[in-house]
């Protein structure tokens, strides 16, 4: 057999290097060639805990122990041909408390079919593209991405939003963690580099209310495009 199924490659955010929490979703992307089947399972203490998915919440019976995912790649007649194991660097830890979710039950509640006829739930946040030494003053463990913006996530996916826009988002930290695992939650989005910079912004509107795009569809429009120049010269000056 000349073209066996082939494992190219298994990512996931920071190279299986972020933080581990409890009811923190993680996923795995996977790129393989001449397989007709991958699958994904996944391990905790090496016991099998999820079968073919690339993406698995942590639950408390977890914390304390190693998360590991098993990739496979099959041949049409159900043949294993490839096989690679990852093992995630941290442990699974309990997830700390959120205060800003604590006092904003309105916005994270389920809304009824009827609410969501009548009205869009827009989340727009800035997830910060920061380095440690751009914040001395702060605990260090608090600013590193691996452990920042796994809980960043967990927070945007409990406001169930129709559209989310993002700042300060860097172009791996949206290929490797936003877009997956969102699209898994059911959205479909859309990421911009700045101009001479190294991040940028991303859309996500969730397929629930509206309809499926294409990348032809899209188009880029500067901010001050957007508005009447006129107007706004007459009112502001």
């Amino acid at each position: 057999e000349c073209c066996p199924p082939t494992i190219v490659s298994v990512k996931t955010f920071e190279n299986f290097g972020q933080y581990l929490f409890v009811s923190v979703p993680l996923i795995v992307l996977v790129d393989t060639i001449f397989s007709f089947k991958t699958t994904v399972d996944w391990y905790v203490d090496d016991q099998r805990v999820q079968l073919d998915s690339v993406a698995y919440t942590p639950i408390a019976d977890d914390i304390g122990k190693e998360v590991m995912v098993v990739v496979s790649a099959f041949d049409q007649d159900g043949t294993r041909h490839g096989i690679d194991a990852y093992r995630f660097l941290h442990k699974v830890q309990q997830r700390p408390n959120n205060a800003v979710l604590d006092f904003r039950h309105d916005f994270t509640k389920p809304r009824s079919t009827e609410q969501e006829k009548k009205s869009i739930r827009v989340l727009s946040y800035n997830i910060l593209n920061a380095n440690e030494s751009d914040y001395p003053h702060c605990d260090s463990k608090f600013i590193v991405k691996e452990r920042r913006i796994p809980l960043l996530v967990f927070e945007v996916i409990q406001y169930q939003a129709d559209i989310l826009c993002l700042q300060e988002v860097d172009e791996s930290t949206y290929n490797n963690l936003l877009n997956p695992i969102l699209a898994h939650y059911g959205y479909q989005g859309v990421f911009k580099v700045k101009e001479g910079s190294k991040e940028g912004g991303a859309i996500f509107w969730s397929l629930r209310v509206f309809c499926c795009d294409t990348m032809t569809d899209y188009k880029s429009h500067l901010i001050r495009d957007l508005f009447d120049r006129s107007r706004c010269r007459k009112h502001w000056g």
